[in-house]
């Protein structure tokens, strides 16, 4: 099924670095889209300069300049064996175990036999019999519908990416420009100058829902639970670019319902409550409240909770129960 709906959930730079971050921990390719000069490349540089002292890799390639030989290795004939041998380019991690980020720039600028290798490269990590290194991290850029002269994604490449969407005209874009004006020594006056003169761009919502890109978002939402960075402002742009912005909400509604029933398994089976934060505490008690827990089994829970409680939210439960949040 098709797509028309319109993308509303944009990040600012600073943004889209946590959601790149936040991909790569659940092992999945972030794939940044955004008009000319937003500074996509920027942020993967500065990205890797954060972790280059820590022996990680850089690998970019432009998608545009390139054949399908280039990356996916050229055919030689064996005249003993009788077999293809495949020499593959230096200016990627094959047959190695390197930690290293990989970079397909300008992504739907090549060819589609160029993505094509792309397409096999970042689901299996490998073509010809060469593999490249398990310890390597895809990112991708392109400038989608906002740029003439670019080659759609198949549904197949679109499926195996995460799509992030980068405008100057998004919330709190401005503040991240300056900081970066800032922090490269150039002017800040030019943040209020580009955000006040630039046109509105809009993108359509690409992402494809499909058993692989669900589990790919189910992915990212766990890792969100256990990143030390702040999550909750790309939580949504980062799922709803896996299974797209329609089904944002009911993948979200799929969640936490499974999220309160494994609250309610701990439960019943005597597990305490104080073993989980007092926010874990408070959020259990709230869906009590709410109805999500079977009404036969609703006073038994409370009865439990409110004596297995951590002291310091007991009163906060109390009230909760009888209505008053």
């Amino acid at each position: 099924m098709s797509n028309t709906h319109s993308v509303h959930g944009y990040l600012t730079p600073e943004q889209a670095k946590r959601a790149v971050m936040l991909c790569w921990k659940a092992g999945v390719t972030p794939n940044l889209v955004g008009g000319v000069g937003l500074g996509k490349s920027s942020i993967i540089n500065e990205l890797h300069e954060s972790v280059k002292s820590k022996g990680v890799g850089f690998y970019k390639v432009n998608s545009q300049v390139i054949m399908p030989e280039d990356i996916g290795g050229y055919g030689v004939p064996n005249k003993e064996s009788g077999r293809m041998e495949y020499y593959m380019p230096s200016y990627l991690p094959f047959d190695s175990d390197e930690r290293c980020i990989i970079f397909p720039d300008e992504l739907d600028r090549g060819t589609p036999e160029v993505q094509n290798v792309f397409t096999q490269l970042i689901l299996d990590k490998q073509v010809h019999g060469h593999k490249l290194s398990p310890n390597s991290m895809f990112v991708t850029a392109m400038n989608g519908e906002s740029d003439v002269h670019t080659t759609p994604l198949s549904k197949a490449l679109t499926n195996r990416l995460c799509h992030l969407h980068l405008t100057s005209n998004c919330e709190g874009w401005e503040a991240s420009y300056k900081g970066w004006l800032k922090a490269t020594g150039n002017p800040e006056s030019l943040a209020a100058f580009v955000s006040g003169n630039t046109a509105t761009e809009t993108f359509e919502d690409t992402a494809l829902l499909t058993p692989r890109s669900a589990v790919m978002a189910n992915d990212v939402y766990e890792a969100s639970e256990t990143c030390k960075f702040n999550t909750k402002d790309i939580i949504d742009p980062c799922i709803a670019g896996l299974v797209g912005w329609r089904h944002l909400q009911s993948f979200k509604s799929t969640i936490v319902e499974k999220a309160v029933k494994v609250t309610l398994a701990e439960i019943l089976k005597g597990t305490q409550f104080g073993r989980l934060t007092l926010e874990q505490q408070l959020d259990a008690v709230k869906k009590i409240k709410a109805g999500a827990f079977q009404s036969a089994k609703k006073i038994k829970v409370q009865e439990w909770a409110l004596d297995n409680l951590s002291p310091e939210n007991c009163e906060a439960v109390r009230a909760i129960l009888k209505g008053k949040k």
